[in-house]
């Protein structure tokens, strides 16, 4: 009631309570600090805006009235939905007057953000430069965007004005935080523009007001720079697409640009300890520590002062929380900015944490004297930490230094701990993966080639990691080890027994089904018990899948043969061939890729090198494997079946006729494929047809051999529609090259007669009896006489 009379008081006799304003000012002072109730602080709130217009912030002490403002503008999520309910006893209202925190901020963010700026003739003593002070209170933290709006308006207006009292005299503004240390703050919460109060556009406005406050050298490029940044962040700020990393890196862009322009050592010393200093202010904020580490890491960049460096890398590792990941990494990237200058300086002090320390035991006895000095191991978090560091340095490290300090030091540190604990495992497998990518020829760039002499002992090291997983599986170890593996794999061909042994493994992990059951089985064999331990949670199986393929294609990628691609199919080959559709279409699709990616990097030489084939080794044995799928029950596997038999016949071309154009086989394959997915039997069996016709006319006849001699193991497939379309394709293929298969007869005529002993269905049996018909009309004698050769009794089959 009093603080309501008094607003009135304010509003309508203002020149009677001229000699009083700094009485009632003192006055409502004393009741910002210590008030607690809703309805008490929103009277004081309107009664700060009746005092606004009246000169009140012309005088001294207002700084606890905008504390009262700010304090009330960062209210926590608990305070916000706080309800307070105010009725007046005997009053016609009841129920009372409702009010809740939200409401009360939302009245404070309105004085600080609009009456103040609308009366800036009255305000502008008490704001500015003083704001700048609120920057660094932790209590504020919430009221960021209230804040800057206030700040970027003032600073533009001031700044387009040309007023005199613009550019801050810091000597004598002894509290106001030195530009350093403003920029440090600003720099720091730009990186999560989208908080509440649009704190990334406020920021940026704020930077271009401050831009000669902070550094005359950078007043140009902030002024181009910065409304580029703005438009971007308008334009993307609500985007479901919007990534958070890619914001993150235009920001330290922004900040080495700025660094660069400013070219002052002493000013960089000086940043470089404000950041140190503000890095408590982000003790619960984790992304804005991980950044604030990342920015310290790139202006360390900047200084030459070894010992100056040396101190601050180690206040960012002492300082972590090393159970932290988003902190460990943001850790690890500071030192690989800083090792761009100081690659010996990041390294040798990470070598001095971790290694063991001795411990003199306590000699409280005569016998303690015999005892000897013992070895204390660094902790597992230091190491976990320091393994992701020494990744991010020899990434970012300078290429012609890294491979040096690579084999001396770091890989004995990471041979050292390869066995220690399943809980660095982790850790290892990233390090490993930043060391693949560093150490490719596209990174290193130099004169000579670089090979990596423990790539294969690390990829082996990964391999079992993922495979031999004793107790509860780990499904990020075996997707960060695949992601790991591809990286290795890149830096040069693999042998062929490690190749072999790499697919192998990682298909006797990823096609079975208990490993990435289609998510409407999941519930039900969970609750089995007798069902599989090892079911892999379906949110995981897009991301396995995904770095598994990447490996297969790594390798297609590193040795794009048609030898490296029959081994790969030869290893897919009886999950191709599984009944289970979940294995088939998992396998296919992984041939799918591998040729695919191998007709991509063929078609983008640009010259054929001396090491290129002169012919398709083994063309028939994929098309014999991969025709029968053309026809199975599922939809997916018909379509990327074609599709694969399409660009293996496409790599065929590009391996025999390089420069030739495309053919016109391709685009008859195109055609069929566009229907294969939804047709019924009959179509199909059509689309088969044709596309044998193709597949007979383009084989040399080694491969039809070969074709057929693995298509008829597609006769006892468990998909009859499949086993029937085999028929059609053998068929095809004697029909129009049965001629030239003489001398091939005796092997195709026992594989046949072997196989159809396990036929079962009647109209695969029936096709297969033609498929000797067709063989007979181009070697009648031949083919009775193998038959007749055949082992006594003859079966059924056989006499027919």
């Amino acid at each position: 009631g009093t603080l309501a009379v008094l607003r009135q008081l304010i509003n309508r006799i203002s020149e009677q309570l001229e000699e009083k304003k700094e009485l009632l000012l003192s006055g409502i002072k004393s009741v910002c600090v210590v008030e607690t109730n809703l309805h008490v602080k929103k009277r004081i709130g309107l009664v700060i805006t009746a005092m606004i217009p009246h000169g009140y912030f012309l005088l001294d002490g207002t700084e606890h009235v905008i504390d009262f403002l700010l304090r009330n503008c960062s209210l926590s999520e608990q305070e916000l939905n706080k309800e307070e309910v105010f009725a007046i006893p005997g009053g016609k209202n009841k129920r009372g007057e409702s009010l809740t925190g939200r409401d009360l901020r939302t009245i404070c963010e309105n004085i600080v953000g609009h009456v103040f700026l609308t009366n800036l003739e009255q305000t502008d003593k008490s704001l500015w430069p003083y704001l700048f002070e609120a920057l660094l209170n932790p209590n504020y933290n919430e009221s960021h965007g209230t804040l800057l709006k206030a700040i970027s308006f003032i600073a533009l207006k001031k700044r387009e004005n040309e007023d005199d009292d613009y550019m801050i005299d810091f000597d004598r503004e002894v509290n106001i935080p030195k530009t350093q240390a403003i920029l440090a703050r600003l720099m720091v919460l730009l990186v999560v523009p989208n908080r509440r109060g649009q704190v990334g556009t406020c920021i940026l406005e704020t930077l271009r007001g401050i831009g000669p406050i902070i550094h005359p050298n950078v007043v140009t490029l902030w002024d181009n720079a910065l409304p580029k940044l703005a438009l971007y962040l308008e334009k993307n700020k609500d985007s479901e697409d919007w990534n958070a990393d890619r914001w993150e890196e235009f920001v330290l862009r922004m900040l080495s640009e700025t660094l660069i322009k400013i070219d002052d050592e002493e000013w960089f010393i000086e940043l470089a300890r404000r950041y140190s200093d503000q890095l408590d202010l982000y003790k619960t904020d984790i992304p804005l520590r991980k950044a604030a580490l990342k920015m310290l890491g790139t202006i360390l960049q900047k200084i030459t002062d070894t010992e100056f460096v040396k101190s601050k890398l180690e206040l960012i590792f002492t300082s972590l929380d090393h159970t932290n990941d988003v902190l460990r990494v943001g850790c690890a990237q500071a030192f690989g900015y800083a090792a761009v200058t100081h690659l010996g300086t990041a390294i040798d002090l990470l070598l001095d944490i971790i290694k063991p320390k001795t411990s003199a035991p306590q000699k409280k006895s005569f016998m303690d004297i015999l005892r000897t000095n013992k070895e204390v191991l660094a902790p597992l978090e230091h190491i976990n930490t320091s393994l992701l560091c020494f990744g991010y340095i020899m990434l970012q490290g300078p290429t012609t230094d890294i491979t040096a300090r690579l084999e001396t030091d770091i890989v004995p540190m990471i041979r050292t701990n390869l066995t220690r604990s399943p809980l660095l495992q982790e850790p290892i497998i990233k390090s490993l993966e930043l060391i693949g990518s560093a150490l490719h020829p596209t990174h290193l760039n130099l004169e000579e080639d670089y090979r990596f002499p423990f790539r294969d002992e690390f990829i082996k090291a990964i391999l079992e990691f993922i495979y031999n997983q004793k107790q509860e599986i780990n499904w990020n170890i075996r997707i960060i080890g695949l992601q790991s593996t591809r990286s290795l794999v890149l830096l040069e061909p693999l042998n062929v027994e490690l190749e072999k042994e790499l697919v192998e493994k990682l298909a006797e992990i990823f096609y079975p089904l208990g490993e990435g059951v289609p998510a409407a089985d999941l519930p039900k064999l969970l609750q089995d018990k007798k069902a599989p331990r090892n079911l892999i949670d379906v949110n995981n199986l897009p991301k396995l899948d995904r770095n598994y393929h990447k490996v297969l294609t790594a390798i297609a990628t590193m040795n794009p043969t048609s030898l490296t691609f029959i081994r790969l199919v030869k290893i897919f080959e009886q999950q191709v061939r599984c009944p289970n559709p979940v294995q088939r279409e998992r396998s296919t699709r992984s041939i799918f890729r591998i040729i695919k990616r191998m007709v991509k990097v063929k078609s983008a030489q640009e010259e054929i090198l001396e090491t290129d084939e002169a012919e398709f080794s083994e063309l028939g044995y994929p098309l014999g494997l991969l025709i029968t799928r053309c026809a199975d029950s599922n939809k997916s596997i018909r379509t990327v079946s074609h599709h694969t038999i399409e660009l293996i016949i496409k790599f065929y071309y590009l391996i025999v006729e390089p420069a030739a154009e495309e053919s016109e086989d391709i685009q008859t394959l195109q055609g069929l494929r566009e229907n294969i997915e939804n047709s019924e039997n009959n179509e199909i069996f059509a689309i088969v047809h044709q596309t044998s016709v193709i597949i007979a006319n383009l084989l040399p006849i080694k491969d039809v051999t070969l074709a057929v001699l693995h298509a008829i193991n597609g006769l006892v497939d468990t998909e009859p529609p499949a086993s029937a379309a085999t028929c059609v394709f053998i068929n095809t293929l004697y029909k129009i090259r049965g001629q030239e298969l003489l001398e091939s007869l005796p092997d195709l005529i026992k594989k046949m007669l072997e196989t159809m002993g396990s036929v079962k269905d009647e109209k695969t049996m029936v096709g297969s009896l033609n498929t000797f018909r067709s063989l007979a009309a181009s070697h009648v004698l031949p083919v009775v006489d193998q038959l007749i050769a055949a082992p006594i009794p003859h079966t059924e089959y056989q006499i027919n």
